[in-house]
């Protein structure tokens, strides 16, 4: 194969494992890494991608700007599912091939958002802060059984997430642009509208597929949620307004929020300050298993992309 340069442009690689590194060697690929520990900055990518062939990416953007300064690109391969930060109809025009990770993220992600529902029905982190600061205080939690649970975007994440729930005697109230009627019979879930779920859900989870790329709910769909909706959103961050979100606690429609991502990250705002409120690093995917399959999966779809 023809010797190929490749910029590995997602902040963390290969910490875990070397076998992408020694794959791209084998292969008669030359790559330069991202050793900032952080997502890259837009002049960055240019500066380190000029005369690259492939990239190895993570969240940071490629924008139109980007890719017209990318001028020998013809493949990238992100490590993960959402291709949001890729300006899709640019790369379709110019024949950039884009690749994900989407099978490999399904389980780690629906662990996550089970955790976090758990973790708010029962209270569990304003208990620990509580005991760590030596205060004896209990506080009466809720069960999940029988709970109304809605699930906007019912992709291969979604469904997992469905069928986990299920195991606990709920009601899931499914919601998406794209229908699975087949699987939902066999599963005995139901689709409804949007407005049926934010009306009738005591626990909201997001897990939008990449045709949603719109906000979701806004200030007027909260004032229309019960009082004292749990909210998790493992998806997207653009998908719910941060001053709607805390509207929703301020009001009490929203008795606790989850967040694994954020608008703008690193995140340091306001919902930082609610004792009911869990917020993680963008880490859904984050798990020594996952992150090592990730990575192995990018890097063989990169070289497999040269090879067509």
């Amino acid at each position: 194969m023809k010797k190929r340069n490749i910029l590995i442009a997602a902040s963390s690689f290969c910490e875990l494992s070397k076998t992408p590194l020694k794959l791209l060697k084998k292969n008669n690929f030359s790559f330069v890494k991202n050793n900032f520990k952080r997502r890259l900055k837009t002049n960055e990518i240019i500066k380190m991608g000029k005369n690259v062939h492939g990239i190895i990416a993570g969240l940071e953007t490629y924008n139109c700007q980007v890719l017209k300064s990318l001028i020998k690109i013809k493949s990238i391969s992100r490590v993960g599912v959402g291709i949001d930060n890729i300006d899709q109809n640019y790369a379709k025009k110019n024949k950039i091939k884009i690749l994900n990770t989407p099978e490999v993220v399904v389980e780690p992600v629906a662990q996550l958002t089970i955790g976090m529902l758990l973790n708010l029905s029962r209270k569990i982190d304003i208990m620990n802060h509580a005991m760590k600061k030596k205060s004896w205080k209990k506080i009466y939690g809720n069960d999940i059984t029988r709970k109304k649970i809605g699930i906007i975007g019912v992709g291969q994440i979604g469904k997992r997430v469905a069928e986990i729930l299920s195991t606990f005697d709920v009601k899931l109230l499914l919601n998406d642009i794209k229908k699975n009627i087949k699987w939902a019979r066999k599963k005995n879930f139901r689709y409804v509208s949007l407005k049926n779920l934010i009306k009738n859900s005591d626990i909201i989870l997001i897990h939008a597929s990449n045709k949603m790329n719109k906000e979701i709910l806004k200030k007027n769909d909260i004032k229309k949620m019960k009082k004292g909706v749990i909210l998790i959103n493992c998806s997207r961050g653009k998908l719910i307004d941060e001053k709607t979100l805390e509207y929703g606690l301020k009001s009490k429609k929203i008795s606790g929020l989850g967040l694994d991502v954020f608008n703008k990250e690193p995140y340091s705002g306001n919902l930082s300050k609610y004792n009911n409120v869990i917020l993680t690093p963008h880490i859904a995917t984050f798990t020594k298993e996952t992150r090592m399959q990730m990575e192995l999966e990018a890097t063989k779809n990169l070289i497999k992309s040269f090879k067509k």
